[in-house]
C-alpha cells in the first residue's frame, strides 16, 4: 500500500510545529512580565528573626533596657548592636532589613522612604525578671 497524498501529512506536521512555536513564545513573554511574589519567604524570614530575638533572654533584656523610645535602626548601639548584628546575619542576601524598638502605643515607622514593597512584622517584649516595661520590636524588610 502506497500513500499517495504526502502533502496532507506534511501540512499537518507544519501546523503542529507552528502552534507549538506560537505557544512557546507566548509562555516566554508571559513569564518575563510576571513578577515573582516573595512575600511568603520574606514573612517567614522575618518570623524566624523575631523568634530568635524573642527566645533569647539576653536580647529581651537589651530591648527592655533600651533608653528613650523609639529607638531607630541607626540608634542600635552598645548592647543593641548585638541584636543588629543578629538581624544582619539572619537576613538573606536578596533583602534589606531594619528594625525599631517602640512603646506599645507608638507608631513604628521607617526613617527613610523606600520605593520597594516593605514587609513588616512585630513582636511584643513585655517582661524579663523584675522589669516590666513592654516594648514593641518591629522589623521591616524589602528586596534589594
Amino acid at each position: 500500500m502506497v500513500i499517495q497524498n504526502k502533502k496532507g501529512w506534511i501540512k499537518i506536521i507544519e501546523a503542529f510545529f507552528a502552534v507549538l512555536l506560537i505557544a512557546s513564545i507566548a509562555i516566554v513573554i508571559v513569564n518575563s512580565f510576571s513578577s515573582k511574589d516573595i512575600s511568603d519567604s520574606v514573612y517567614e524570614t522575618e518570623l524566624s528573626i523575631l523568634r530568635g530575638i524573642e527566645l533569647n533572654n539576653e536580647f529581651r533584656a537589651f530591648i527592655l533596657d533600651a533608653g528613650l523610645l523609639p529607638v531607630a535602626w541607626s540608634g542600635f548601639t552598645g548592647d543593641l548592636d548585638l541584636i543588629k548584628q543578629f538581624v544582619i546575619i539572619r537576613t538573606p542576601s536578596y533583602l534589606n532589613c531594619e528594625a525599631q524598638i517602640c512603646g506599645l502605643a507608638d507608631l513604628c515607622e521607617l526613617e527613610e522612604d523606600i520605593k520597594e514593597s516593605v514587609y513588616a512584622r512585630e513582636i511584643i517584649i513585655s517582661a524579663e525578671g523584675d522589669v516590666y516595661s513592654p516594648r514593641k520590636f518591629k522589623i521591616f524588610c524589602w528586596s534589594k
